[in-house]
């Protein structure tokens, strides 16, 4: 928002340069100038229309860009998703499935899911910050919340399994 009101401001300013350099090169005209005193002349009375094809550039681009990142963080969102849901699954096979003489490995495999939903929540956050920067809200799906939630106490007491 602050680079696009500087922008604002910027083109202001050469709207109010387009005006004076009019206002001038009616007010003087200098039938015999050095060739390099007419090139500096015309160039600096260029300078505002070239300053505007580039803003105009700049702003085609960063439309371009910001469509092309929603799309990119529309299709992570919806990645993260399918990834919670195969996280769940995942998780429930494990809860269904252990063996208390198999403590050890259940305690690796304890320790690989907390990892997993670490990534997830830093996934999470990382395209909650996305979201913010293209002024969206940044949601939060309350799936993975619940799935850290629900796979905790299982955690927990494999973790005192093995201290035992």
């Amino acid at each position: 928002e602050k680079a696009f009101a500087e922008r604002d401001g910027l083109q202001a300013d050469l709207d109010a340069c387009t005006a004076l350099s009019e206002v001038l090169e009616r007010a003087f005209h200098w039938p015999s100038l050095d060739e390099e005193v007419a090139g500096v002349y015309w160039e600096a009375m260029t300078w505002p229309s070239v300053i505007t094809e580039i803003v105009a550039e700049c702003e085609q681009r960063v439309k371009e860009l910001t469509k092309k990142f929603k799309k990119e963080l529309k299709a992570d969102k919806e990645t993260l998703s399918e990834d919670c849901h195969s996280a769940r699954f995942e998780y429930n096979e494990f809860i269904r499935l252990g063996d208390i003489d198999a403590v050890e490995e259940r305690l690796v495999r304890v320790e690989e899911i907390d990892a997993h939903h670490e990534a997830l929540k830093e996934r999470q956050e990382l395209y909650a910050s996305r979201q913010e920067i293209f002024g969206e809200r940044g949601t939060r799906p309350k799936h993975l919340a619940e799935l850290v939630k629900d796979f905790e106490p299982y955690a927990n007491i494999w973790k005192t399994c093995a201290e035992v």
